[in-house]
Parts: structure tokens; C-alpha cells; sequence
């Protein structure tokens, strides 16, 4: 995100500035997706917890957490437990 002074908030860390193209797009992005209309105020908001939330998932995960999680890994299920094909 391109920092802009215009749209400071001091709830966030001074790196999530959004540019004012940014901005424009996310809007119009959101009134094409659920047909309303919102505030530069809101989108901002808006867009800086999309942000957050993308970063949170894209974190790596914890080296115990990461063995279970990778494709490559052992199957982790009872057999008892595992999905069967319908007959």
C-alpha cells in the first residue's frame, strides 16, 4: 500500500497507509460486488482489516504446527475416520 498523509489513522501502524487510487478501487470494487455505495472513511477501514486478515492467513505456520500441515506429510487420520467413496 502507497503511503498518502491525506488518510492517517493513528489505529494502525504508520506502513498501512492506503493511496487514494487504492482507495477509489476498493470502492468501486464493493459497489460492484453488494451494489452500495460507502465512505472513504469506511473503505478505508475496510480495506486495512482485508489487509490484516490477508496477512494474518499468510503468516507461516509455527515448525510444530507446519508438520501436520504440509502436503507431503503422513496422513494424521484414523483410517476409521477417513472419507469413502459413495457406492
Amino acid at each position: 500500500m502507497k503511503i498518502n498523509d491525506e488518510h492517517k489513522d493513528h489505529r494502525y501502524p504508520s506502513s498501512m497507509r492506503v493511496s487514494d487510487d487504492t482507495l477509489d478501487e476498493f470502492m468501486a470494487l464493493y459497489q460492484a460486488e453488494f451494489r452500495k455505495d460507502i465512505s472513504r472513511e469506511d473503505a478505508l477501514e475496510m480495506a486495512i482489516r482485508l489487509v490484516n486478515l490477508y496477512q494474518l492467513i499468510m503468516r507461516p505456520l509455527s515448525d510444530e504446527r507446519s508438520d501436520c500441515a504440509t502436503p507431503h506429510s503422513e496422513d494424521r487420520r484414523d483410517s476409521d475416520t477417513s472419507f469413502q467413496a459413495a457406492e
